[in-house]
């Protein structure tokens, strides 16, 4: 239910832009790049609404200035990430689906590296607020209430990373995928979640995962993961 709650405050905070008028067939790229992140405002509103209520900010807000050690921890989470990845194409492919993940985040990643001058308030919009907010919401406040109700932190690391993927392929299904295409979305966005949350466990450092899941929308870090792919 509290993922529910959360995920609902991101799709409203997604559809504002389109109703407002901001964002239309004509929206400029810059634009479309702020407005796009709008599902991670709403996360983030609702993230800061329950701390600010509970004043448990030590307890879910758990940033900090990454160290060395993080910095491995992040080189270890995209080896997990191929490994998944491998994991995922065999379930894929085992069950039918289509390789079709429903996110557009490489759209818009693709939209930076033909026009390089938006970085700059890519960054800002994307990893100095969106990220943040989405791990403040799935990692700081889901992943660490799933803490209270089970022991064991493989059971909640998967958990998390199935709130992490559901909410996502609901976000998918309201845009109209399609069926085989929501399954792939989950599937990916579950092995994903879970990566996510062990990063999380291993570093109690939502700066960290926040940065990795940000590198994990650009076109360039799956163009490496190809490559190593193919060398392995």
């Amino acid at each position: 239910m509290f993922t529910g709650i959360g995920s609902l405050a991101g799709l409203l905070a997604a559809t504002i832009p389109g109703m407002a008028g901001f964002v239309a067939a004509t929206t400029s790229d810059a634009v479309y790049i702020v407005s796009s992140r709008g599902v991670q405002f709403g996360f983030g509103v609702f993230a800061l609404g329950y701390l600010s209520y509970t004043g448990s900010w030590d307890r879910y807000a758990r940033f900090r200035r990454p160290g060395l050690r993080d910095v491995g921890a992040v080189l270890g989470a995209f080896l997990a990430l191929l490994a998944v990845g491998y994991v995922v194409n065999a379930l894929v492919g085992l069950f039918g689906l289509p390789h079709e993940v429903t996110t557009g985040t490489s759209e818009h990643s693709l939209t930076l590296h033909a026009q390089p001058r938006l970085w700059p308030l890519a960054f800002l919009a994307w990893f100095a607020f969106a990220t943040p907010a989405e791990e403040l919401f799935y990692r700081g406040l889901v992943q660490t209430r799933l803490r209270d109700a089970f022991s064991a932190t493989a059971v909640v690391v998967v958990l998390a990373g199935a709130c992490f993927a559901l909410s996502h392929a609901s976000f998918a299904a309201l845009s109209g995928a399609s069926g085989a295409a929501l399954a792939a979305t989950f599937i990916e966005l579950l092995g994903a979640g879970i990566v996510f949350g062990a990063l999380y466990e291993v570093t109690d450092n939502l700066t960290t995962v926040a940065i990795f899941h940000g590198l994990t929308w650009l076109e360039l870090a799956h163009t490496v993961e190809r490559i190593v792919a193919t060398v392995l």
